[in-house]
């Protein structure tokens, strides 16, 4: 059923946008009196006020479509079927280049796709660029951030990038044990041994910390202790 709505929304894009084309060089006639040749002097009031609704018809199908088109991604995505939704996602990409969740999720699938099917279906700085932007357009968002971080250090060795956005995400939400175990795994894999040991240390304080993080932190230090 969703999909025969998405189809049916879809044809009424495509409508759409040629409405909104063959309307815009009709404003345009209209605000310069250039008419069309089959369009009379009297009756071009009546045509531009019918024109501007069909406009506005078709950006509401448009927007019904967006919406349910982000529906069916979350659904494709929340099954772990990351190739069925890489095309919707680029489709909202291009309808919406600012929006920071497509980016996000758009970079999530890819890298899913990367890591467990091809490994050479996306190359590694697209899939960078849509963490990157993503973070960028939404810099508060903890989500954001901590994907692009988990994606940086364990795919792309990016250590120096990682810290920063730890810094980000700490200061963002300070009591998330997620930010530290990031934290720390990035200064251990820096060989800053002594950092790493401090950030999971403040692990062991934290109150939204559970027992089975406190004792993963814990066990971490003393992993590192063994090896100084």
């Amino acid at each position: 059923m969703r999909t025969t709505v998405l189809i049916g929304l879809s044809l009424m894009m495509f409508c759409g946008c040629e409405v909104i084309e063959d309307t815009w060089n009709r404003l345009l006639a209209y605000g310069t009196r250039k008419l069309p040749e089959n369009v009379e002097e009297k009756n071009l009031e009546e045509e531009f006020l019918q024109l501007s609704q069909k406009v506005r018809d078709a950006l509401i199908a448009i927007n019904d479509v967006r919406d349910v088109r982000m529906e069916l991604v979350d659904e494709l995505i929340a099954q772990e079927m990351y190739g069925m939704a890489i095309p919707h996602l680029e489709e909202l990409l291009f309808q919406t280049p600012e929006n920071a969740r497509i980016h996000y999720l758009y970079a999530v699938s890819m890298a899913k796709i990367t890591k467990n099917i091809d490994a050479t279906a996306f190359p590694s700085e697209k899939i960078t660029f849509h963490y990157d932007q993503a973070h960028t357009l939404a810099p508060m968002n903890y989500l954001y951030g901590y994907g692009y971080a988990v994606y940086l250090i364990y795919e792309e060795q990016e250590y120096e990038k990682v810290l920063a956005i730890c810094e980000r995400l700490i200061s963002i939400n300070s009591g998330d044990p997620r930010g530290y175990f990031l934290l720390g795994a990035t200064h251990y894999s820096l060989g800053d041994f002594s950092a790493a040991i401090d950030a999971y240390e403040r692990i062991l304080s934290l109150r939204n910390a559970s027992d089975e993080q406190k004792e993963q932190a814990q066990e971490n230090i003393n992993n590192i202790r063994i090896r100084q």
